[in-house]
């Protein structure tokens, strides 16, 4: 139980300074203590969820998992006709529903929603050209996000948000 002077829709900082919900966990200062940025993990550990399964899909276990695919070509560093080969910046962004996670502290902003990678279960990735031909694959960066589709549930002070969908940019 907290006893606070603060509003239903503010955050008591731990010295007892109120803030505006939307500013708890969203990469700012904005207590004078910064308590407002501590405990901010979005996933809610639970002994149950497995991150070697893939999720089960909502509407019948024989459907596959959807998976909603991007690929951004950002540049195109060297084409050679004589060797038949193509050199690229790409972007890939992947992403997928996972019921089984209960997820918190979710901001409008996808990008302060980031997950540990190693918690929760991503799909493997390979990439292959039409003439199944070599591909060389180098990974600059690996980022998995949540992005919040709900508004908050009623109560902040639980700190649960609603559901979101999991993104993996590559």
């Amino acid at each position: 139980m907290v006893l606070t002077p603060c509003e239903y829709d503010q955050y008591t900082c731990d010295d007892g300074t109120c803030i505006a919900s939307e500013k708890r966990c969203n990469l700012l200062l904005d207590c004078p203590d910064h308590s407002d940025e501590v405990e901010c993990s979005v996933w809610i550990y639970s002994h149950i969820y497995s991150a070697s399964h893939p999720p089960p899909t909502p509407e019948d276990s024989s459907t596959p998992l959807q998976l909603n695919t991007s690929l951004l070509i950002t540049s195109v560093r060297e084409i050679n006709i004589n060797t038949f080969t193509i050199v690229i910046d790409t972007s890939l962004s992947i992403s997928w529903r996972d019921l089984r996670l209960k997820l918190k502290n979710l901001q409008p902003l996808m990008l302060a929603n980031k997950l540990n990678e190693t918690q929760v279960w991503w799909p493997n990735t390979e990439i292959k050209d039409a003439s199944l031909g070599e591909v060389e694959m180098t990974h600059a960066s690996r980022m998995l996000y949540v992005r919040r589709e709900d508004e908050p549930l009623p109560s902040f002070m639980s700190g649960e948000y609603g559901e979101g969908w999991l993104g993996l940019r590559l």
